[in-house]
């Protein structure tokens, strides 16, 4: 059980999806660590709504994959296995490669403005020269996500919605290696120069490339645990 607050209190009486919000931002920064068990009566009374209101934010939580739900109104934080950050590396890499195509077709075509991809990464530079952990983890995943919405590709961009929390979650786990601040920069640096070149085929194998890099990487130092039926579950 969490016995520091987490989450801040709504003020006032909200929809569910501000109290979405906040539980979503609580799990993906690992304030609400995989498997914490979470009530509707101790979260109801933290946000300072009702548990309606909380249960409906909570099964929103439940198709993004973020929480499962338990007998007696309690939840719990979904686990990652190895084998699930793998699955979601690989199903991130080709969205990403997609449209990294798109955008670098559209930018080399003239018809998409480069600041939209530029202006994210810059953000991203700006927040590890603060060495800001938290506005880095955010800036990397609003870089991605800024390639993904301008590739003018409605049902890529609803693909990967239904699966960005998780996406961020990796993001932030990925980026808690020692030293991984200092390197965010020149990582994504080939990630632009692919966009900005106009070169759609070599856009998007840079961007394949970097996100199962990432994933091999992270998956070799996941942790080792035990499945529901006593399996080890370690690797791919």
């Amino acid at each position: 059980m969490v016995t520091e607050q987490p989450i801040r209190a709504i003020q006032r009486r909200s929809l569910e999806s501000r109290a979405a919000d906040e539980l979503r931002s609580a799990i993906v920064s690992r304030r609400y660590a995989p498997g914490c068990r979470l009530t509707e009566i101790e979260l109801s009374k933290m946000l300072g709504i009702s548990r309606g209101t909380v249960r409906s934010a909570l099964q929103k939580l439940l198709t993004e994959g973020l929480v499962n739900q338990r007998p007696y109104s309690s939840w719990e934080v979904t686990g990652f296995s190895a084998k699930d950050a793998w699955e979601l590396y690989t199903l991130r890499a080709a969205l990403e490669g997609l449209a990294a195509e798109l955008v670098a077709d559209a930018i080399g075509r003239k018809v998409l403005d480069p600041e939209l991809i530029t202006g994210a990464f810059e953000r991203l530079r700006t927040a590890c020269e603060k060495l800001d952990g938290k506005q880095a983890d955010i800036a990397d995943f609003a870089f991605h996500k800024a390639v993904v919405a301008s590739a003018g590709h409605h049902r890529l961009q609803t693909q990967y919605e239904r699966v960005d929390a998780q996406i961020q979650m990796l993001i932030v786990v990925g980026n808690e290696v020692a030293g991984a601040i200092t390197r965010l920069v020149a990582e994504h640096q080939p990630l632009v120069d692919g966009l900005l070149s106009g070169d759609a085929r070599s856009a998007g194998e840079v961007f394949r490339a970097n996100v199962i890099a990432a994933g091999r990487e992270a998956v070799e130092r996941w942790p080792v645990h035990l499945d529901e039926n006593g399996i080890v579950d370690g690797g791919r």
